[in-house]
């Protein structure tokens, strides 16, 4: 059974001598490549999911619903890097007036 990935592509997609390889390859492994353009109606649909799940580079990958930047992510199924959530530090100089304000228990008045 051969899996099929669609490319998206802007210029050109997989072309020149390593893109030759690389689809030589994966047909080797039983992967079929088609090129979309982005302008053509199957592209504009697969850009505007794209958009939706996040992917704004192209070229991008697309194996039935999953989508990637990095052809090898649906080959091998990894799940996609996402970002590290990251926890807010509150800005040194606001701790500091607001310190300043307890001392003063709020009275902000010059007298």
């Amino acid at each position: 059974m051969t899996k099929e990935i669609i490319v998206v592509f802007q210029d050109c997609a997989l072309c020149g001598a390593r893109g030759k390889q690389k689809i030589a390859d994966l047909a080797a492994k039983g992967v079929t490549i088609r090129k979309v353009s982005f302008i053509s109606d199957e592209g504009r649909e697969l850009c505007a999911e794209a958009v939706k799940k996040g992917i704004g580079v192209m070229p991008f990958y697309v194996d039935g619903d999953d989508f990637a930047t990095n052809i090898e992510a649906l080959i091998t199924k990894k799940p996609a890097n996402k970002q590290k959530k990251t926890q807010k530090v509150a800005n040194s100089t606001t701790k500091k007036q607001i310190n300043a304000k307890e001392k003063t228990n709020g009275d902000d008045s010059k007298a």
